[in-house]
């Protein structure tokens, strides 16, 4: 635990400095990190990655796509594909592969047209007893339970009405807990409440 709130008081400083260096946290189109797209077939993809995907000689299957939080992306004819964590040249041979089936000798083309490029202070940082802490990226409107339910939901160990939401105003760090369990096992929805880019969400170990 004790080590969780030394990573708490390090992002938190991390996103406090951001926001003073920045005084705004929207990325603007003239940032040049907003502006670069990798190219070459070991880039990664990632979420909200845009790719656009043509098939040779076939108009209907050529389109732009956005990788959506789930990681995968939607296309005509496959339906869902995984494109999180691939690279851009192994994403390409399996949708040659699997367009063998609806058109003959597939030639697919697969292009990185944007990327993410989220800055540290658009995140929102989840620690503590979750399947898959991490870094999520904040989206307007988003509440504590889509951020949960983004990092996989709670690890067997976790107790969930004492998550706590630490967030930066000026030089204070101010703590909200939220009652997890009541939200989704009682459905009180007063319990999820909103997010801003910057948190850390905290969930405690259970000592029962």
């Amino acid at each position: 635990m004790k080590m969780i709130n030394r990573l708490v008081v390090l992002f938190l400083a991390l996103a406090l400095t951001a926001g003073c260096a920045s005084g705004r946290t929207s990325i603007k189109a003239t940032d040049p990190a907003a502006k670069q797209v990798p190219k070459g077939d070991d880039y990664v993809i990632g979420v909200d990655d845009v790719l656009h995907i043509s098939v040779w000689g076939q108009k209907d299957l050529n389109l732009s796509v956005t990788v959506l939080p789930d990681g995968k992306i939607s296309l005509p004819l496959l339906g869902d594909v995984v494109a999180q964590r691939k690279t851009v040249a192994l994403l390409r041979e399996e949708l040659t592969k699997k367009y063998t089936e609806y058109v003959q000798a597939p030639n697919v083309t697969l292009i990185v047209t944007g990327t993410a490029s989220v800055r540290f202070d658009k995140r929102i940082n989840v620690v503590g007893e979750v399947k898959s802490p991490q870094m999520v990226t904040f989206r307007e409107g988003m509440k504590i339970l889509d951020v949960i339910q983004m990092v996989g939901g709670f690890s067997p160990y976790a107790s969930p009405n004492k998550t706590k939401i630490v967030r930066g105003e000026g030089e204070k760090a101010v703590e909200i807990i939220v009652k997890m369990k009541d939200l989704m096992k009682d459905g009180d929805v007063t319990q999820n409440v909103p997010v801003q880019p910057g948190d850390v969400v905290v969930v405690p170990e259970s000592w029962f």
